[in-house]
């Protein structure tokens, strides 16, 4: 992995953050930016950093450090299919468009994103280290309550529906973006098809006799992913479509609270590498089924859909879109339902892992190396404890009550 020289970091932070005082960087030290386990995608170190100014006094700086993983086939993998390149684009351009939005219409609400500092192309990020202003992620075990999940979708509105003011206007073209990553057929059937193979595996050791036949319907069932996944994705420009984030769990969404209490009062999403252009749903569905205790969302259901919906609509309107383009609830519903088997696929895969506290629950570098092996890469011990059953096999009837398992 190459180093950040002194010289590169200074001429970065000089002009990012508008400080010509800096004279130099005295030091650097680094240091993972995550704890084990919390991170499964790429290298994120956070630097300190301390500088001199022009006076003789000094300051202590920090930035982050978003890197290529050290592991051959997971490097590899990322770079072949565009992570970086994405995420550059998101930050250079898409995300600079939608600052520029905010300003048009006078929007003084604070931007939903880090500042990107700067970028190596196409494997390295520097950006903002959110700390700084007290953003800080929630405990990706015990997922997102109530209060925090409003947040979330009003917040996921107000950025779908710049992304769609963009698109309406012709400033951003399909051409601009990849394919949904999480749709590609390595993707598809290293991660998603082994997932409920190896869950399958597992309600099979430790769920009991009851379960064995849904068991084996959801392996034969497996093999199909990559193909159900290219059906919903296929591009409709009759859709309402925004530019989704992509990976919208716990960990992604950073918060800060009013002092000395719980009540989150600004946000921010971070992590762009698989955003993609398609319907308004895919974040949605992702978030509130990997990110909420099934119990809660399942209560709540009804009370999600509308505390999204009132904020898209009030954006759209707030950003003067067309009116015969916003989309009603029926439509919104309607959506939801067409990708019901994306729901199925991340709450009986993804949300496991995410909010597993099994040690190493997943080694993305293993998974891909080991497609006709997928427990080298997803430990079964995720499936096989009682919590996870308990979370998900509601869920899973109600799946396959609906013919789709």
């Amino acid at each position: 992995m190459d180093e950040i020289s002194k010289d590169y970091l200074e001429v970065m932070v000089r002009r990012k953050q508008d400080d010509m005082r800096i004279v130099k960087i005295v030091c650097i030290s680094c240091k993972p930016a995550l704890g084990k386990d919390e991170n499964f995608m790429s290298t994120l170190l956070r630097y300190k950093l301390r500088v001199l100014y022009g006076n003789g006094e000094s300051a202590i700086k920090h930035v982050l450090v978003k890197s290529l993983p050290e592991k051959h086939e997971h490097a590899q993998f990322l770079q072949e299919n565009s992570f970086f390149k994405n995420e550059i684009h998101m930050y250079s351009k898409i995300l600079r468009d939608m600052k520029v939005l905010m300003e048009e219409f006078q929007d003084k609400r604070d931007t939903l994103w880090c500042e990107l500092i700067g970028y190596k192309p196409y494997h390295k990020l520097l950006l903002q280290d959110l700390k700084d202003q007290q953003f800080y992620p929630l405990d990706r075990r015990e997922n997102v309550d109530m209060d925090h999940a409003r947040f979330i979708l009003k917040s996921l509105a107000r950025f779908h529906t710049m992304g769609a003011v963009l698109l309406q206007r012709n400033l951003i073209r399909r051409a601009e973006f990849d394919p949904f990553n999480m749709g590609k057929e390595k993707f598809a059937e290293c991660i998603f098809q082994n997932c409920l193979i190896v869950l399958a595996k597992a309600i099979r050791r430790s769920w009991g006799s009851e379960w064995a036949s849904t068991a084996d319907r959801m392996e034969k069932d497996a093999y199909k992913v990559y193909d159900k996944m290219t059906e919903m994705l296929k591009y409709d420009s009759k859709r309402f479509n925004v530019i989704n984030h992509g990976d919208t769990w716990t960990n992604n969404v950073l918060f800060k609270h009013v002092e000395d209490t719980k009540i989150p009062s600004g946000v921010r999403f971070v992590d762009f590498q698989v955003s993609h252009l398609n319907s308004f749903v895919w974040d949605v569905t992702y978030f509130i089924y990997t990110s909420l205790k099934p119990t809660l969302r399942r209560e709540n259901y009804k009370e999600l859909m509308n505390t999204y919906y009132n904020s898209l609509n009030y954006n759209l309107k707030y950003y003067n879109y067309p009116e015969s383009g916003i989309p009603t609830m029926e439509h919104l519903l309607e959506e939801m339902k067409r990708v019901r088997y994306w729901a199925m696929l991340v709450n009986l895969t993804l949300y496991p892992i995410l909010s597993s506290d099994v040690e190493e629950p997943f080694d993305m570098d293993k998974a891909l190396n080991n497609k006709d092996n997928p427990e080298a890469g997803i430990n079964v011990k995720v499936f096989e404890s009682p919590n996870c059953k308990e979370m998900i096999k509601d869920d899973i009837k109600d799946f396959v009550d609906e013919g789709l398992i």
